[in-house]
């Protein structure tokens, strides 16, 4: 057995040149689907299968190896069994079974014919059946050592030259029991292929099985992307598109296509193609989606055509559309340099250039494509003048229109064979006396979890910056001191930051590459972090004045930081937060308050102060006051009346007390139902009707004056039944 191609892939496939899910993915190996071709020979419609398995359908789209081991492993010792029916039909109408045929594989695999398929049938024999050898070598320079036994590791190499063979040929791929040919299908009838392991149970097919699906009718095939080539001395690099995830024209070519062959022909008739690879090129990598090939050609100046042909997983070469390209002359290497530049006192830069080819090669001349004149500010990142476009090879001088800043010149010579040969950078050199703008946006913020302070600021847009300087006070009236003089980016962390004082002032400046300085920026502030609450109020007096108001007094906070205060009332025995019945800035400077708005119960009330940073104080002292009011009469009369005809109900009530400005009313459905909040009239209303009723239903009403003093009359109630 001929091993030398199945070692020199098993080699690679150890360093980890195979890409086991490129190969998959090329062969369409996803549990549940497989390639399909339909082809017609002498008039007779067939279509051919290919396909590998890669695990049961219920574990294909895990990664562990062993899922698709194993049922490799299966498949190859049991066989396939291949049922057809038609689309959207239950009746299979044809089964077949295949199993590797290591006789017809083996006999392909030692024929004296080099072809792809004699090196794919000694791949797959080799992976299937032969035991590997304890061997090394080397790959790249690197040396490499194949294991010998039975391990994951070996079906795992064993199971990826497997789908590169199959992948290499149809042929092949049907001696190793993993292709299969139709030939007696009905044109334009779409089949459904049911592929599952031989000898298994119907119950373990519906996870052990996959299904393609082809209709009998002729292929539409995909052409190859065409090449491009450049051309070198006596060569040419090759290269051509074979997927793109962005084009679904290109990513065709991806489905289409396993396998490359490069082919050349000189322009000259008859034009006859040459193979220029004997082993095909796969696309192993998926860091790529363009494949390159380097191709010797004969002579220089002389065109050539090159085209792609990319092989199908059933063996079918389709070809690209040629590309003509020729063998270019190499070019000794000259220096090109800058002879003299000067500037104008206009703002003008004048730029001369020599090239050796002017007086030591006069051929070299009609080698250059032209010039491509080049400038940089910062001497790393080199800008075309012309935004690309050539100046012509006779062209030495260029002359630059109201330049304002110094900057880096370099000249670039490109080649007719698209080299490219680079002068030694110059410096213009400008006077500059204007500074950067003031710079603006400055924003100082206090991390709390570093205990540092975080200043930022907006970037100055000038192309000659150099950088920044922060300067620092812990006063508003001290001179400020340099904190940092060499910032390039836009934000600095100050972690030196001394809080002694309440208070830390940030200013920035500005400066270009000649050292112009900026306007110093606008001040900032940062308020020292506090998290020290203000000393709590303390009640002085409170009590009932003769109206039944309550009078509270009390003495401000001691803090000097208190921003504001706020007085809370409560019920007593209610546990929420209560009821903020006024608040007030420290500079209203209030220490009393008269609360009017009470009812007959006990009340509990609270001070805090708050400071400029929202620290809460503590709770004050609590106080309790039991207010006390006169009492108010309740209604003379109230009086419901259900009107059925017209679905409401009246309400009308008696009432002579003086000082009324509002009458509030409340109503409920049923008898035990709270009573709620239904409406307010003002103190003319006497009589009010409800037309939001409904037969068969009772109603709750009650209703109480409220007087100009804040007090109230006692609830007067009344029940009313809207009877059919």
């Amino acid at each position: 057995m001929k091993m030398s191609y199945f070692r020199a892939f098993l080699w690679q496939v150890v360093m980890g040149c195979l890409l086991s899910f490129t190969l998959q993915a090329q062969t369409k190996t996803v549990s549940g689907t497989g390639r399909g071709l339909q082809g017609r020979i002498n008039n007779n419609y067939v279509i051919g299968l290919r396909w590998m398995p890669v695990g049961d359908t219920t574990t294909a789209n895990s990664s562990a190896t062993n899922y698709y081991l194993n049922a490799w492993m299966r498949y190859r010792a049991n066989g396939y069994t291949i049922e057809r029916r038609r689309k959207n039909s239950t009746t299979i109408e044809r089964t077949v079974t295949i199993l590797p045929d290591s006789a017809a594989l083996s006999a392909l695999a030692l024929s004296s014919t080099s072809s792809i398929e004699s090196e794919a049938s000694d791949l797959l024999y080799g992976a299937l059946y032969e035991p590997i050898e304890l061997d090394s070598g080397q790959v790249n320079g690197q040396a490499i050592r194949i294991e010998q036994g039975t391990t994951a590791d070996e079906q795992y190499q064993r199971y990826t030259l497997t789908a590169l063979g199959a992948e290499m040929s149809f042929r092949a791929a049907q001696l190793a029991g993993l292709g299969w040919i139709d030939s007696t299908v009905s044109f334009g009838i779409h089949y459904e292929y049911r592929i599952r392991e031989a000898g298994i149970s119907e119950a373990d097919t519906a996870v052990r099985s996959f299904v393609i699906s082809a209709q009998a009718v002729p292929p539409t095939l995909v052409l190859v992307y065409p090449p491009r080539a450049k051309g070198g001395n006596k060569e040419a690099m090759v290269e051509w598109r074979w997927r793109d995830s962005n084009n679904a024209t290109i990513s065709n070519y991806y489905k289409a296509f396993s396998s490359y062959f490069v082919e050349k022909a000189p322009l000259v008739s008859p034009i006859v193609y040459t193979r220029v690879n004997t082993k095909p090129l796969f696309p192993f990598s998926d860091l790529t989606d363009t494949l390159s090939y380097r191709i010797p050609l004969d002579t220089n100046g002389v065109n050539y055509y090159v085209k792609i042909v990319g092989r199908t997983p059933f063996d079918e070469e389709i070809n690209s559309a040629p590309t003509s390209v020729k063998g270019v002359e190499p070019i000794p290497y000259y220096s090109i340099r800058f002879d003299s530049t000067h500037r104008s006192a206009n703002n003008q830069v004048y730029l001369h250039w020599v090239f050796p080819a002017d007086t030591v090669d006069a051929q070299a001349q009609s080698k250059i494509r032209g010039f491509i004149l080049r400038q940089s500010s910062d001497f790393q990142t080199f800008q075309s003048v012309t935004s690309g476009a050539f100046l012509s090879a006779s062209t030495r001088q260029f002359t630059l229109n109201n330049v304002t800043q110094s900057r880096y010149y370099m000249i670039s010579a490109v080649t007719v064979n698209r080299d490219t040969i680079h002068s030694v950078p110059v410096f213009v050199d400008l006077p500059d006396d204007t500074p950067p703008a003031k710079p603006r946006g400055l924003l100082a913020t206090w991390q709390d979890s570093t205990k540092t302070i975080k200043v930022t600021w907006s970037p100055n847009t000038e192309t000659d910056l150099l950088g920044y300087k922060l300067l620092h006070a812990s006063l508003p009236n001290e001179e400020p001191s340099v904190l940092a003089d060499s910032i390039t980016t836009t934000t600095y962390i100050d972690t030196l930051i001394k809080m002694d004082n309440r208070k830390a002032y940030y200013y920035l400046v500005a400066y270009d590459k000649r050292y112009n300085h900026s306007e110093i920026s606008d001040r900032i502030e940062l308020k020292k972090p506090d998290k020290i609450a203000p000393a709590r109020p303390v009640f002085s007096n409170y009590g009932l004045t003769a109206s039944g108001s309550v009078s509270l007094s009390w003495v401000n906070s001691a803090s000097i930081d208190v921003a504001s205060y706020r007085l809370t009332r409560k019920p007593k025995g209610n546990t929420g937060v209560g009821s903020i019945i006024k608040s007030w800035t420290v500079a209203q400077a209030a220490e009393t308050y008269m609360d009017s708005s009470t009812q007959v119960t006990s009340y509990t009330y609270y001070i805090q102060a708050i400071d400029s940073t929202n620290n809460m104080s503590a709770d004050s002292i609590d106080v309790e006051v039991l207010t006390v009011m006169k009492s108010k009469p309740s209604l003379d009369s109230l009086v419901g009346v259900a009107d059925t005809l017209f679905k409401q109900v009246a309400l009308r009530w008696v009432y002579d007390a003086t000082g009324v400005v509002e009458f509030q009313l409340l109503k409920a459905e049923g008898t035990s139902e709270q009573l709620s909040s239904w409406k307010i009239v003002d103190s003319f209303a006497r009589t009010i009707f409800d037309d939001k009723v409904a037969l068969g239903k009772t109603y709750r009403y009650a209703i109480r004056a409220v007087f100009s003093d804040g007090t109230m009359s006692n609830w007067k109630e009344i029940t009313v039944a809207i009877n059919p």
